[in-house]
Protein backbone atom coordinates (compact mmCIF):
# COMPACT_ATOMS: atom_id res chain seq x y z
CA UNK A 1 0.00 0.00 0.00
CA UNK A 2 1.44 3.21 -0.94
CA UNK A 3 1.45 6.12 1.27
CA UNK A 4 -0.17 9.02 0.07
CA UNK A 5 -1.20 12.12 1.52
CA UNK A 6 -4.66 10.63 3.04
CA UNK A 7 -2.71 7.74 4.39
CA UNK A 8 -0.12 7.88 7.15
CA UNK A 9 3.48 5.74 7.07
CA UNK A 10 2.63 5.18 10.63
CA UNK A 11 1.03 1.82 9.78
CA UNK A 12 4.33 0.73 8.53
CA UNK A 13 6.98 1.26 11.17
CA UNK A 14 8.06 -1.18 14.00
CA UNK A 15 6.39 0.06 17.38
CA UNK A 16 8.96 1.83 20.26
CA UNK A 17 8.88 -1.18 22.11
CA UNK A 18 10.22 -3.32 19.42
CA UNK A 19 11.94 -0.72 17.84
CA UNK A 20 14.05 -0.33 21.21
CA UNK A 21 14.09 -4.11 21.45
CA UNK A 22 15.69 -4.86 18.43
CA UNK A 23 18.48 -1.81 18.44
CA UNK A 24 19.77 -2.71 21.49
CA UNK A 25 19.90 -6.47 20.68
CA UNK A 26 22.09 -5.01 17.42
CA UNK A 27 24.40 -2.63 19.63
CA UNK A 28 24.75 -5.84 22.03
CA UNK A 29 25.96 -8.61 19.65
CA UNK A 30 28.06 -6.39 16.92
CA UNK A 31 30.50 -8.81 17.27
CA UNK A 32 27.99 -11.76 15.75
CA UNK A 33 26.18 -12.32 12.32
CA UNK A 34 23.35 -10.58 12.58
CA UNK A 35 21.23 -11.89 9.94
CA UNK A 36 17.58 -10.42 8.93
CA UNK A 37 15.97 -13.77 9.81
CA UNK A 38 17.87 -13.29 13.02
CA UNK A 39 17.16 -9.64 14.26
CA UNK A 40 13.20 -10.00 12.47
CA UNK A 41 13.27 -13.07 15.38
CA UNK A 42 13.78 -10.54 18.38
CA UNK A 43 10.86 -8.70 17.47
CA UNK A 44 8.66 -11.77 16.22
CA UNK A 45 8.44 -10.59 13.00
CA UNK A 46 9.28 -12.25 9.50
CA UNK A 47 12.25 -11.08 7.49
CA UNK A 48 10.74 -9.53 5.15
CA UNK A 49 8.18 -7.45 7.59
CA UNK A 50 10.92 -6.67 9.73
CA UNK A 51 13.25 -5.21 6.90
CA UNK A 52 10.11 -2.77 5.44
CA UNK A 53 9.06 -1.93 8.90
CA UNK A 54 12.77 -1.58 10.28
CA UNK A 55 13.72 0.86 7.58
CA UNK A 56 10.26 3.15 7.86
CA UNK A 57 11.11 3.36 11.34
CA UNK A 58 15.19 4.53 10.60
CA UNK A 59 15.27 5.37 7.35
CA UNK A 60 17.75 2.64 6.77
CA UNK A 61 17.76 -0.39 6.02
CA UNK A 62 18.88 -3.06 8.84
CA UNK A 63 22.28 -4.41 6.77
CA UNK A 64 23.44 -0.47 6.52
CA UNK A 65 21.93 0.84 10.36
CA UNK A 66 24.13 -2.76 11.17
CA UNK A 67 27.20 -1.50 9.40
CA UNK A 68 26.74 2.11 10.99
CA UNK A 69 26.52 0.86 14.45
CA UNK A 70 29.49 -1.52 14.01
CA UNK A 71 32.02 1.28 12.85
CA UNK A 72 30.19 3.73 15.17
CA UNK A 73 31.53 1.66 18.08
CA UNK A 74 34.90 0.85 16.52
CA UNK A 75 35.67 4.54 16.06
CA UNK A 76 35.08 4.80 19.73
CA UNK A 77 37.64 2.16 20.68
CA UNK A 78 40.04 3.17 18.20
CA UNK A 79 40.40 6.40 20.84
CA UNK A 80 42.05 3.70 23.30
CA UNK A 81 45.90 3.66 21.69
CA UNK A 82 45.98 0.13 23.62
CA UNK A 83 43.81 -1.61 21.31
CA UNK A 84 44.98 -2.93 18.02
CA UNK A 85 42.99 -2.49 14.68
CA UNK A 86 42.95 -6.03 14.42
CA UNK A 87 41.02 -6.66 17.89
CA UNK A 88 38.46 -3.71 17.02
CA UNK A 89 37.42 -5.40 13.81
CA UNK A 90 36.93 -8.52 15.43
CA UNK A 91 35.17 -7.00 18.52
CA UNK A 92 33.02 -4.95 16.59
CA UNK A 93 31.93 -8.06 14.11
CA UNK A 94 34.34 -7.31 11.07
CA UNK A 95 36.24 -10.55 9.75
CA UNK A 96 39.02 -8.77 9.05
CA UNK A 97 41.45 -5.31 9.61
CA UNK A 98 40.91 -5.04 5.87
CA UNK A 99 37.42 -5.59 5.96
CA UNK A 100 36.92 -3.05 8.25
CA UNK A 101 38.88 -0.73 6.87
CA UNK A 102 37.42 -0.54 3.54
CA UNK A 103 33.78 -0.50 5.25
CA UNK A 104 34.78 2.57 7.38
CA UNK A 105 36.37 4.43 4.17
CA UNK A 106 33.12 3.30 2.46
CA UNK A 107 30.78 4.96 4.69
CA UNK A 108 32.86 8.03 5.36
CA UNK A 109 32.83 8.78 1.68
CA UNK A 110 36.94 8.66 1.91
CA UNK A 111 36.95 6.40 -1.55
CA UNK A 112 35.79 8.46 -4.51
CA UNK A 113 33.30 6.63 -6.52
CA UNK A 114 34.00 7.10 -10.14
CA UNK A 115 31.19 6.26 -13.09
CA UNK A 116 32.25 5.26 -16.41
CA UNK A 117 30.62 8.22 -18.67
CA UNK A 118 27.52 6.82 -20.61
CA UNK A 119 28.53 6.75 -24.09
CA UNK A 120 32.10 5.92 -25.46
CA UNK A 121 34.15 7.49 -28.47
CA UNK A 122 35.69 5.07 -30.76
CA UNK A 123 37.06 6.60 -33.59
CA UNK A 124 34.66 9.09 -35.09
CA UNK A 125 31.72 7.14 -33.81
CA UNK A 126 30.10 7.03 -30.22
CA UNK A 127 28.24 4.00 -28.77
CA UNK A 128 26.48 3.75 -25.98
CA UNK A 129 28.46 1.84 -23.01
CA UNK A 130 25.03 -0.11 -21.61
CA UNK A 131 21.72 -0.75 -23.36
CA UNK A 132 18.54 -0.77 -22.01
Amino acid sequence: MATTPRTSAAGHTLPGSKLRRVTEHIQAHLDQDLTLAHLGAVVYMSPYHFARRFQHSTGLPPHRFVVRERIDRAVMLLAAPALSIAHISQVVGFCTPSHFSTTRQLASNEVAVTRRPATQTVGAKTWPTSFP
